[in-house]
């Protein structure tokens, strides 16, 4: 049920700002391409005639350097962008770059986290799992460790899916978005898991058909389901707790005139939010008809 609404929220979402939001991500598509070969020439130059130990870490150091200024024109300017369509406005082309500047140091700084966590345990994955560490007669312990650490980074990727957009949107402390997320993997796992493994094999089909799904979509595809997916668990809770409410207390009439403003606004929204994302085909095919 909750994946099916992010699901919609998603196509919605997408369908609504196409042509902006492809726009963007051929852009990004240039820009990762460009930066790709040019830290390919950058590292083949630092390694050539190393060691070919010496050359593998001079490789993952400098990627590892790389990753976070990479994703910030990625993540950045579509956290922005996607907060703007779930406050329903019509953000135009230029938001892209306000949001890149707006957002650049909190996009920087929980990036770092992710790095350096994804990076910790990437090099435990190849010391079990890998090197020589262990000899014959530990192989089997030192595989099951690096699944061990490899099924910790599959946790710590679904963990950030939800912290991401909680930190970027909600302007909150970092360890308040990490205790979000955390939660929310634990509390939603079908959900969070799911929708982890489904971006991921969109990504595998999208290289397969050789980069043609990341040239058309796969940057803001990516961040607009992890979009989809705050704004309906944020919905979720916020429905669980209105019922908890209403469950200790019976409900009250409002007592002014600001309280009933409150209220109208409130279902206003949820009505607009409704009808918004319960659209079908025939609105793509005669949309004067909606």
């Amino acid at each position: 049920m909750i994946f099916r609404q992010i699901i919609k929220q998603w196509f919605w979402d997408a369908y609504d700002h196409l042509g902006r939001l492809f726009l963007w991500n051929f852009l990004l598509f240039i820009f990762y391409s460009i930066a790709f070969f040019a830290l390919a020439a950058l590292t083949a130059m630092l390694v050539e005639e190393q060691h070919p130990t010496m050359g593998a870490l001079v490789t993952f150091v400098l990627w590892t350097l790389a990753a976070p200024v990479l994703l910030l024109p990625w993540i950045a300017p579509l956290a922005h962008f996607g907060k703007l369509i779930s406050l329903e406005k019509d953000p135009g082309f230029r938001e892209f770059f306000r949001g890149f500047r707006q957002k650049l140091l909190r996009t920087w700084l929980i990036l770092q986290v992710l790095v350096a966590g994804i990076t910790v345990l990437l090099l435990n994955i190849w010391f079990y799992g890998f090197s020589e560490a262990f000899a014959a007669e530990n192989r089997l312990l030192g595989f099951t460790l690096a699944g061990l650490c490899f099924w910790m980074g599959v946790f710590l990727l679904a963990v950030m899916l939800p912290a991401l957009s909680h930190y970027l949107r909600e302007e909150s402390t970092l360890r308040a978005s990490l205790k979000f997320g955390l939660l929310a993997a634990l509390k939603y796992p079908g959900t969070v898991f799911g929708l982890l493994a489904f971006i991921i094999s969109l990504w595998i089909i999208a290289a397969a058909l050789r980069f043609v799904g990341i040239l058309l979509f796969g940057f803001v595809g990516t961040y607009l389901f992890l979009n989809s997916l705050y704004d309906v668990l944020m919905e979720r809770e916020r429905k669980e707790l209105t019922k908890e409410e209403q469950e200790e207390e019976p409900p009250r009439r409002p007592a002014s005139w600001k309280e009933i403003k409150v209220e109208e606004r409130a279902k206003e929204k949820e009505r607009m939010d409704k009808s918004r994302y319960e659209r079908t085909f025939r609105d793509i095919i005669r949309p004067w008809d909606s």
